[in-house]
């Protein structure tokens, strides 16, 4: 899909169906009453006015759109479109420091495959000064670690998100990080929500605002993703959370 062609024409939600092409059919949680309500004007908005100086390296925004509005394909489709777009030689993210978008983005297009290519960026970017030691890069060898084991301490990871309780966001993912660790699913759900609840604060007063990247926690999907790989249970309802489209991923990569 051309980047200036990524408009929809809504039916009504509840008539709105995504076939996984497993001849299984996933509707929208938003409609359904299994996960939070989302805004759909809201959605459609920044589906609509999609930036095109952002690129298909930019185009996870496009899939936090889709995962909202139930079009798990589409979704899956565009993280995709921007995961293997992410390798180039100056890639954005690596430019603003946000590295854990590299790693987020892979894990949500379902690309297990390009997790090798990830780790050799990880090992680049653990040299870079100020950026390798954030608690971005932190949280990115982590999440990393439990779904490609390298060698990586997880707890070096842990020990660096939780280092700054003041920083929410990296302070709950490190929370996170640790009950996954720990296999604890009772810790899991009670951590999981302080990660979507500073992501929300980000999303409608902070700097995700005016952008589709506060849709989704890209993060808390990421690491639930790593959760559901290892057998955790997940028992949370969430606006910035898509349970649905986790599932639909590890459906098909079964």
């Amino acid at each position: 899909m051309p980047i200036n062609d990524a408009r929809i024409n809504l039916r009504s939600a509840r008539e709105r169906v995504c076939e996984d092409g497993l001849g299984r059919c996933w509707e929208i949680g938003n409609i359904s009453g299994e996960e939070a309500l989302m805004d759909i004007s809201k959605v459609t908005y920044f589906l609509n006015n999609y930036p095109s100086i952002l690129g298909d390296e930019g185009a996870f925004r496009l899939g936090n759109c889709y995962v909202q509005l139930g079009d798990f394909l589409e979704a899956q489709r565009q993280y995709e479109r921007s995961i293997v777009n992410m390798f180039g030689t100056r890639p954005f993210w690596k430019i603003a420091g946000q590295v854990d978008l590299l790693v987020d983005t892979c894990v949500l297009s379902g690309r297990e495959d390009l997790l090798g290519d990830v780790l050799k960026e990880l090992e680049l970017y653990k040299k870079i000064p100020n950026k390798g030691n954030s608690a971005l890069a932190m949280f990115a060898y982590g999440l990393t670690e439990l779904l490609v084991p390298s060698g990586w301490d997880l707890s070096n990871s842990i020990k660096g998100l939780l280092k700054k309780p003041k920083w929410k966001i990296t302070y709950a993912a490190g929370q996170v990080l640790q009950s996954i660790t720990d296999g604890n699913s009772l810790g899991l759900n009670s951590t999981l929500p302080e990660l979507l609840k500073a992501h929300e604060g980000s999303a409608k007063h902070g700097e995700l605002r005016e952008t589709a990247e506060g849709l989704i926690c890209m993060q808390a999907m990421a690491l639930a993703y790593a959760a559901l790989k290892r057998k955790l249970k997940i028992e949370i309802e969430n606006e910035y959370f898509s349970k649905g489209y986790l599932e639909f991923l590890l459906s098909r990569t079964a």
